[in-house]
């Protein structure tokens, strides 16, 4: 088995790594055991994907490939999914293989192959919730995609701050989170402890506060659209809404000076300073691991799963799928569909805490691996999470989402307010008339 870590500049965050690599063509050098006419006979993939943590272990995973040479064509998140959409418009075949973010999926859906020769042990062994996503209509219909990346959220927490109050155990309801959260600044004040919060909120607009606000809506027992395969509804739950807004205001109380416009960095780092909470994706752990130590084994945090409101517990799912563009002639098709159901078979080489599998077998080996325990974690989040809802106009929904909770959190309207805001908005999004 490979190194499973690229080796990047460390001084590069790993969420920021678009900016060195974004469009590069990286032709990934399998050497043939064969040679002469018969090497240019092999078949090339081109491999769209994000050049992020989550496409790192594909590509690298894309060398021990031995039935085609593979190009993996890198591009940043945005640029990645621009690209895809002028593919699609211009119906030009660029990428015979791409890595797609799960909310893209209700958009790219209609057009992606439907994968006919996955066996059905390896479809067995994937989580439910994953292979929900890679199904269009979601959660029943054609499979489109196999999820290749199964990021989930998880509850990080200090248990050396718990241990100094005293505490043991962790909160499994929000409220309680929440209050305990803002008993921290003022306690560690007068016990002589600068800098040390109850929490960390991942405030910068966008998806960042959207994913961090979200599982607490839903927990409350919220939804913002309809099920189903039909036109959607707007579904907005005022009591849930206004309770998870009350929670998440009583979070950012709780964090660090600034916390309403944190990155992923910057929320990472006051956790690893001294935040006891903080709501974040498995791509934190090599991180606070290199701070803090091991989290499984170790004295100083550990992660658990996200509390419950008063409904349930529950994480945001955020899936990478792979699959294959159908919206051009392309005779590679047959081919990419090998390298697909491939990826996903050896899914164990390059699966690690930047890029959790989807597998319930590879969780369960990495699991058993000194300092890994984590993995059994991420396995239970997965396994209860929520999904974004599948429109493909979530874009817009996640602006809507973002603007409303911003504004909230900075005083610009009370909480009834940003309910009726909000249900506006999603209004003229969902339920407009072209």
């Amino acid at each position: 088995m490979f190194n499973n870590r690229l080796s990047f500049p460390q001084t590069l965050h790993p969420r920021r790594r678009s900016s060195w690599l974004c469009s590069t063509l990286l032709l990934l050098s399998l050497v043939p055991t064969h040679a002469g006419s018969s090497y240019a006979q092999t078949p090339t993939l081109r491999l769209g994907v994000v050049d992020l943590d989550e496409g790192d272990g594909l590509v690298q995973l894309s060398r021990d490939y031995k039935e085609a040479r593979v190009e993996a064509i890198r591009f940043g998140y945005s640029k990645l999914r621009e690209q895809l959409v002028a593919s699609r418009r211009e119906k030009t075949s660029d990428f015979d293989v791409i890595l797609i973010d799960d909310p893209w999926f209700t958009e790219f859906g209609p057009s992606l192959l439907p994968l006919r020769n996955v066996r059905a042990g390896l479809l067995s062994d994937i989580v439910p919730a994953s292979l929900r996503l890679a199904r269009y209509p979601y959660g029943s219909g054609e499979l489109r995609a196999l999820p290749f990346v199964g990021n989930t959220e998880l509850m990080f927490v200090r248990k050396d701050i718990r241990a100094d109050f005293g505490w043991t155990g962790v909160p499994t309801e929000w409220e309680a989170l929440a209050n305990q959260a803002k008993q921290v600044e003022p306690l560690a004040r007068q016990m002589g402890k600068q800098g040390t919060f109850g929490y960390a909120i991942h405030g910068e607009g966008g998806a960042p506060i959207v994913s961090n606000f979200l599982p607490i809506y839903w927990s409350f027992g919220g939804h913002l659209l309809s099920e189903g395969t039909g036109p959607k509804k707007v579904l907005l739950d005022d009591r849930a809404f206004i309770d998870a807004l009350q929670v998440y205001r009583t979070l950012m109380e709780s964090s660090p000076p600034g916390a309403i416009a944190f990155d992923w960095s910057q929320m990472t780092s006051a956790f690893v300073k001294g935040s006891m909470f903080e709501l974040n994706w498995p791509v934190a752990i090599p991180t606070i691991e290199g701070a803090l130590g091991q989290g499984s084994f170790g004295d100083r945090w550990e992660v658990a799963l996200p509390p419950a409101g008063k409904m349930k517990a529950t994480s945001m799912i955020g899936n990478w799928l792979l699959a294959i563009p159908d919206w051009a002639p392309n005779p590679r098709q047959a081919e990419a569909e090998r390298f697909v159901v491939w990826a996903l078979e050896n899914q164990e080489k390059t699966a690690y805490a930047l890029a959790p599998p989807t597998r319930r077998s590879v969780f369960e080996k990495l699991a058993t691996e000194r300092g890994k325990g984590y993995f059994t974690t991420i396995l239970q989040a997965l396994e209860m999470s929520t999904p974004r809802d599948r429109d493909e106009n979530w874009s817009e929904i996640e602006a809507a989402v973002s603007s409303t909770v911003t504004d909230y959190l900075k005083g610009k309207m009370a909480a009834e307010e940003a309910t009726k805001t909000l249900r506006s908005r999603l209004f003229a999004i969902v339920e407009r008339k072209d």
